[in-house]
């Protein structure tokens, strides 16, 4: 299986297979800030995310899985959303039978929904690109 990074326009690009998305999120599990993109499966993009990002460039810039997230995620306008796809086709593309996997990545999906609304409305009422 492969993953990729989307904002809320869509698609970014290809990040890894499953050995690669293990070996980043060993990585970064020192580095909290990018928790909620493994618990969740995104985070808001931000100053302090674009910073964080820019401290890793010099952390092992021999490791291409982590410098492709880094350039990806740098282009994650508003939310960094990590995907493998599933469930990106519309609705009557999806299983009759769900599982509880399935049931608990539909909510993260959901909530990924939620958190790209709010954002799009925040930045409507403000009138300008700022952060959550």
């Amino acid at each position: 299986m492969s993953y990729f990074l989307a904002d809320s326009s869509g698609y970014i690009g290809d990040l890894a297979s499953n050995n690669g998305l293990n070996e980043l999120k060993s990585l970064l599990a020192n580095n909290p800030i990018f928790d909620s993109l493994w618990e969740e499966g995104f985070l808001p993009a931000s100053d302090e995310i674009y910073a964080a990002l820019s401290g890793l460039e010099q952390y092992d810039q021999q490791n291409e899985t982590l410098n492709n997230f880094i350039q990806l995620a740098k282009q994650c306008k508003d939310i960094i959303i990590i995907s493998n796809g599933e469930y990106d086709d519309q609705e009557d593309n999806k299983p009759e039978r769900v599982s509880k996997d399935d049931k608990l990545q539909q909510e993260g999906w959901q909530k990924i929904q939620k958190q790209i609304d709010k954002l799009v409305e925040y930045k409507g009422q403000n009138g300008k690109d700022s952060d959550l």
